[in-house]
């Protein structure tokens, strides 16, 4: 058996190892994209809101509603910097992922030219042999010929 006919189970398992590298990849894209964006709305919720407590800060008369106003803006900071740990987790997954894929994309291509080198070599070969098949065949008629020439 050729050696690149050996080599394709391997270089299949290469396949669906860059593949799943790759799907790994695009789903921690996709959770960074989506942590991002909450953390993105968060912000934008909270500038809403402490703008309209600037608004609404002349009106405030109860002590009761200034501490709730302060309390709601603490638990929002909170949620803030919880979510800015999550971008940060999901950016490690994220790179790592990419590492992940180029290092697997990377076997791939080196696998892939290394079947493809073995098959130049392959048929190279083939043709080397039948070009030796091909002058015995020529080398054989002309002696036969010769032999047939000396006869008559």
């Amino acid at each position: 058996m050729q050696r690149s006919k050996r080599m394709e189970p391997v270089l299949d398992q290469s396949q669906r190892e860059e593949a799943s590298a790759r799907e790994a990849l695009a789903q921690a894209q996709q959770a960074l994209s989506e942590a991002t964006q909450q953390f993105k709305d968060l912000e934008a919720y909270e500038q809403d809101y402490m703008s309209q407590m600037r608004d609404h800060s002349q009106s405030i008369r109860a002590a009761s509603t200034y501490h709730s106003y302060h309390t709601f803006l603490t638990k929002l900071a909170t949620a803030i910097r919880q979510q800015v740990a999550l971008v940060e987790l999901r950016e490690k997954q994220h790179a790592k992922s990419l590492l992940d894929w180029q290092e697997s994309k990377s076997r791939l291509s080196n696998l892939e030219s290394f079947v493809e080198r073995l098959k130049a070599e392959e048929a190279a070969a083939a043709d080397k042999k039948l070009q030796q098949q091909l002058d015995e065949m020529s080398l054989q008629r002309f002696i036969a010929r010769q032999r047939k020439i000396g006869r008559d």
